[in-house]
C-alpha cells in the first residue's frame, strides 16, 4: 500500500472516528440540553404553581378582609333582632295577660248581670261561651275553678225565649 493510501486511510480512519466521536459528543450534549430544558420547564411550572397559589391565598385573604366586618355587622344585627324578639315576646305576654284579665273581668260582670235578671238567652250563653273560648284559647286557666263556676252559672240559668226578654238591655 502506498503511502498515499496509507495516509488516506490514517487520516480517513481519524475523520471518521472524528466524526463518530462528534456525533456520540453531539448526543451527550443533546441529551444534557434536553434534561436541562426539562428540568427548567418543570421548575418554571412549579414556579408557576407557587405563584398562583400565593396569589389564591392573597386573594382569599383579601375576600376575607372584605368579609369579616360583614360578618361583624350581620352578627350585630343578629343580636339586635333577638334582642327585639325578646321585647316583642315580652310584650306580647303582657298583651295576653291584659287580654286574659279583661276577658276574665267581662265574663264575670257579664254572669253577675245575668244571675241579677235570672234568666238567660240563647244568645247570652253563646257569647259567654265565646268569651270562655277566647278565654282558654289564651291560655287563661290560672282562675280555672273560678271560670268554670261562672260558666256552669250561666249555663244553668233558665233560658227565655220571650220577645221582650230577648230585647231587654243588660
Amino acid at each position: 500500500m502506498s503511502i498515499g493510501a496509507q495516509l488516506f486511510l490514517a487520516f480517513g480512519g481519524s475523520v471518521l472516528i472524528s466524526l463518530i466521536m462528534t456525533f456520540i459528543f453531539n448526543r451527550i450534549v443533546v441529551k444534557q440540553a434536553e434534561k436541562r430544558d426539562k428540568k427548567k420547564a418543570q421548575e418554571q411550572a412549579e414556579l408557576d404553581a407557587y405563584h398562583r397559589q400565593q396569589r389564591r391565598e392573597e386573594l382569599a385573604a383579601d375576600m376575607k378582609n372584605l368579609i369579616d366586618p360583614v360578618i361583624e355587622r350581620i352578627d350585630e344585627m343578629e343580636t339586635n333582632f333577638e334582642e327585639k324578639l325578646e321585647q316583642i315576646d315580652k310584650k306580647l305576654d303582657l298583651n295576653t295577660e291584659a287580654n286574659v284579665t279583661k276577658l276574665r273581668d267581662s265574663m264575670k260582670e257579664r254572669r253577675d248581670n245575668l244571675i241579677k235578671k235570672g234568666y238567660t238567652t240563647a244568645s247570652d250563653r253563646a257569647n259567654w261561651n265565646e268569651l270562655y273560648n277566647a278565654y282558654a284559647n289564651l291560655g287563661g286557666n290560672h282562675f280555672r275553678e273560678y271560670v268554670d263556676q261562672w260558666r256552669n252559672d250561666v249555663m244553668t240559668l233558665p233560658e227565655s225565649t220571650r220577645i221582650e226578654d230577648l230585647h231587654h238591655v243588660n
